[in-house]
């Protein structure tokens, strides 16, 4: 319902608490949180990471529960210069990356240079900071944070103040605001039904949409890229129910070779034969309410047998899928590789296909940039 308002998750768990309990134990869920030992996936840290570009050391460390960072410059050994910055929030689930954000000034949001990549098991300059170091000025802009987090409450006139600034993705940003829902629930009146579904319309169910309005919600977080939003619109006026493209279009750069970038999932599966094809979307393999650690194997194996039991068998025998480590679909369908934008990491390609898994974990260091292409459009 359009003239409905945002309540916050705390109060769809009093009636669905079932799907809260595990969602808020997902990828999403935790993907921005206070920075504290409890909420890290690290508890000690042994790392000093120096920056060459402006010669600059940086050494992470815990005041007592609040990660700080430290940056020093040194001259023959002495030190002369330091200073310290201490995080207020980490973005990132901690599955790929977990970095660092500073609130300063009553609301005004930054980004720390140093970041921890969970599958190296190592610290390192934050993603676009290797050779284009901000040191502590990297602005948290509406762009970037209405994707990792709930929806904050912009100062006005400010790029990247906030009054209010939520901890995780809440449930309303692929079911749309629940103002009216709650309120026909709490009133116990029957809310309208859609007389072809039964679905109730006063609150969006993703599964009842077509397959474009469910792939715009997915659209816009997981298709990276350069997002041109239409004049007087605002990252904030999307909702689900809508088409992405009544918002903002998204062009996503295009290289030689076969390069990924990070947020690339949506691209990626709309190259694939299996999503041109189909009815497959992303919540056909992925259940948003759950962690994605917590989903057997089988799961996804059985989504693939929906269209391709009893048709050509893989050709490897169990024996080569064991010792390339392929021992299900995905893994050679849809195999991890390293992406162009975040370094130390391997992601699941989505574009599922006939892929060489023993090409590189990691993309060739020279890729020629063809242009920008808008996935956004219907196709």
């Amino acid at each position: 319902m359009r003239n409905a308002t945002y309540v916050g998750r705390e109060v769809c768990k009093n009636c669905h608490y079932d799907k809260f309990s595990t969602f808020v134990k997902s990828e999403m869920g935790i993907g921005w949180r206070p920075a504290t030992k409890e909420n890290s996936v690290y508890k000690e840290i042994h790392a000093l990471v120096y920056d060459s570009s402006r010669n600059f050391y940086y050494l992470p460390f815990w005041k007592e529960d609040t990660l700080c960072i430290l940056e020093f410059r040194l001259l023959d050994e002495d030190t002369v210069y330091k200073r310290g910055e201490c995080a207020d929030y980490f973005v990132g689930s901690g599955q790929h990356t977990q970095s660092n954000i500073q609130m300063r000034g009553n609301g005004y949001l930054y980004q720390l240079p140093v970041t921890y990549y969970a599958q190296r098991d190592t610290w390192d300059m934050a993603p676009g900071f290797k050779n284009n170091n901000t040191r502590f000025f990297r602005a948290i802009k509406h762009e970037c944070i209405t994707c990792h987090n709930d929806l904050p409450v912009p100062v006005q006139g400010s790029e990247h103040k906030f009054s209010k600034v939520p901890h995780g993705i809440g449930c309303e940003r692929c079911h749309g605001p629940g103002s009216e829902h709650v309120n026909f629930r709490m009133s116990g009146k029957t809310p309208p039904i859609d007389e072809h579904t039964s679905a109730d319309l006063t609150i969006v169910n993703p599964k009842y949409l077509s397959k474009e309005l469910k792939m715009s919600i997915c659209m816009r977080c997981h298709l990276q890229g350069v997002a041109v939003l239409l004049p007087g619109k605002t990252f904030y006026d999307f909702k689900p129910g809508m088409h992405i493209t009544e918002v903002m279009d998204i062009f996503t750069p295009m290289f030689s070779g076969d390069t990924i970038i990070m947020a690339s999932q949506v691209e990626r599966l709309m190259q694939s034969k299996c999503y041109q094809e189909s009815a497959l979307t992303c919540v056909t393999c992925h259940d948003p309410h759950v962690s994605i650690r917590t989903v057997p194997i089988e799961h996804f194996n059985n989504q693939c047998k929906n269209c391709h039991e009893g048709s050509k068998e893989c050709s490897l025998s169990l024996t080569e899928r064991i010792s390339a480590n392929q021992n299900n679909c995905s893994g050679c369908h849809m195999p991890k590789r390293g992406s162009v934008d975040i370094p130390h990491v391997a992601i699941t390609d989505h574009k599922i296909g006939i892929h060489n898994f023993k090409e590189p974990t990691h993309p060739p260091s020279k890729w020629i940039f063809k242009g920008l292409k808008s996935w956004t459009q219907p196709h």
